[in-house]
């Protein structure tokens, strides 16, 4: 969540603080402390879970270039004391800003993330060790901050009672139909939803309707579809839903299927038919998500493949005339050449296996994918040629000694030339 830092700062409070009901110093100092208060036991409802306190002591305005909040956690069984995981919880800016003389209360998206963050605990809770990383650097370069070990307490997370779940259910009755483009509103959708017996009491129409009014993460749109995916991914009224809005191309709706199980066959076609029309590698990628659901479809591999020779006319051209920046592009196609998997495209990439020269992102690029670094013209058409021959290159990958990595190959040249030896032995 970057991006967008105004939404992203906090709600601050000036005024006398309440008493907390326990709180953990973060750091004293005679010009600017701060404490962290916290309820505990607590649950996944508690709208409030965690508070930073700012006591400006100096009798004068601060001014905070920013406040940075880091949570992590260390979750136990409450019942056995068995370690089940370890890590961040939240983190992120926490306030920017003026600080007035005396008490400032500040919450906001870190805070709020931060129930998500501890996720639902089994019925028996968890024994949580918290810590907690925070610092305030102010205007004029003084630094205010936690400890290197940071600061510590315990937390007893615990599973939201019969009453809290009927509260549940009306605070998120009220997100569903008033969504907000905030952080906010996506944090607190974020906390309530993983709770089963919350959620089960929304119809697939009406998690529908709550879709239909977002478009982004923001507004938690992503959160939504996931409600969908978890209750109802076969449920006739969200199949017709999602038929109608793909075959409008809508890429809100292309979105909430990529990659995860909320999908249905009878979404290719208007998924492929958009790819047709437009050549916008959205709509293959997520076809290729599901590859084996049409991949067997002669016609409409040919179909995919006439339109992605159409789009991608460097595929059609030797390597040998392409610049740097179009051998980039060139090597990006055959990654949906390998998707479309039409042995058609085959004699359009075979001269390729004969070009060692390294394909290198442009100077532009300033993300560079870790399977670009190194990989050659060669390297690339027989990944390509091999994918839509056998469905992948693994086999042929670990025959010729390639050590494999996750997703990726290890580059090694020795290696990768009898791959592509191996794969020239194919077509002969």
């Amino acid at each position: 969540m970057v991006g967008h830092l105004v939404q992203a700062l906090a709600l601050a409070v000036a005024g006398s603080a309440m008493p907390p009901l326990q709180s953990v110093s973060l750091w004293e100092n005679p010009v600017l402390s701060a404490r962290l208060i916290y309820d505990s036991p607590a649950s996944l409802t508690d709208e409030n879970l965690f508070t930073v306190v700012f006591d400006n002591q100096s009798g004068a305005p601060i001014q905070i270039d920013q406040a940075f909040l880091q949570l992590d956690a260390d979750r136990f069984d409450a019942v056995s004391g068995k370690l089940i995981s370890t890590g961040g919880v939240a983190g992120g800016v926490l306030y920017i800003g003026t600080l007035k003389p005396g008490v400032t209360q500040v919450r906001g998206d870190v805070c709020a993330a931060a129930n998500g963050g501890l996720d639902l605990p089994p019925k028996s809770g968890y024994s949580i060790e918290m810590i907690v990383h925070c610092d305030a650097r102010l205007k004029d370069r003084r630094i205010f901050q936690t400890s290197d070990q940071g600061a510590k307490f315990h937390l007893d997370w615990v599973y939201p009672s019969a009453d809290e779940i009927r509260t549940a259910k009306v605070r998120l009755r009220h997100l569903l139909e008033n969504p907000q483009h905030t952080y906010e509103h996506a944090n607190q959708l974020n906390a309530v939803m993983v709770i089963p017996e919350v959620t089960a009491a929304f119809t697939a129409d009406e998690l529908l309707a709550a879709l239909g009014k977002r478009t982004d993460s923001i507004d938690g749109r992503n959160l939504v579809a996931w409600m969908i995916e978890r209750q109802y991914p076969s449920n006739p009224t969200v199949v017709a839903y999602y038929l109608d809005r793909l075959t409008a191309g809508d890429r809100n709706a292309l979105t909430d299927i990529e990659g995860g199980s909320l999908w249905n066959k009878a979404w290719i076609q208007p998924i492929a038919a958009n790819f047709e029309r437009t050549g916008e590698s959205d709509f293959l990628r997520v076809l290729g998500f599901h590859r084996k659901d049409w991949v067997n479809d002669t016609q409409m591999t040919a179909q995919l493949s006439a339109a992605l020779l159409r789009f991608r006319p460097l595929l059609s051209k030797k390597p040998s005339e392409l610049s740097r920046n179009q051998l980039y592009e060139w090597g990006q196609a055959t990654r949906e050449a390998a998707i479309v998997s039409n042995r058609s495209i085959i004699p359009v990439l075979s001269p390729a296996l004969d070009d060692k020269r390294a394909v290198s992102p442009p100077l532009t690029q300033q993300f560079i994918p870790s399977e670009i670094r190194d990989r050659r013209v060669c390297d690339w058409a027989a990944m390509a040629i091999l994918t839509i021959l056998d469905g992948s290159p693994n086999e042929v990958y670990k025959r010729a000694g390639v050590t494999l990595n996750d997703k990726n190959a290890e580059s090694h040249s020795a290696e990768l030339d009898r791959v592509v030896e191996m794969t020239k032995a194919r077509l002969r």
